[in-house]
Order: C-alpha cells, then sequence, then structure tokens
C-alpha cells in the first residue's frame, strides 16, 4: 500500500498525465472491486495501473 497526499479520485485523475510526463506507456487498468462485486465484497479505492517506460 502507498500513502498518498491527495484523495484518490484525485489521485487516479492526474496518473494518466503524470505517467505521460516522465515517458511512460500506460499497457491497462485493473479494478479487484470488479472481481470482488461477484463475491458481494467491495474493496474501495483500488486500482493497479500497467505501464512501460518507453
Amino acid at each position: 500500500m502507498v500513502k498518498i497526499e491527495r484523495p484518490f479520485k484525485a489521485f487516479v485523475k492526474v496518473i494518466p498525465s503524470a505517467l505521460k510526463k516522465h515517458k511512460f506507456n500506460i499497457v491497462g487498468v485493473a479494478y479487484a472491486n470488479c472481481a470482488a462485486k461477484s463475491l458481494g465484497k467491495t474493496i474501495p479505492g483500488n486500482r493497479e495501473n500497467l505501464f512501460f517506460a518507453s
């Protein structure tokens, strides 16, 4: 887990531009919450970003 200084939604919003600024390419985005919902669970504020350096 990484502690961030801004609200989760604001953090998620700036990830694409921050990655682009540092010459990373986004490969995919995953949400554990999608699978959890099928089990009747909720995982708030969960997102995985897959990226690589160009």
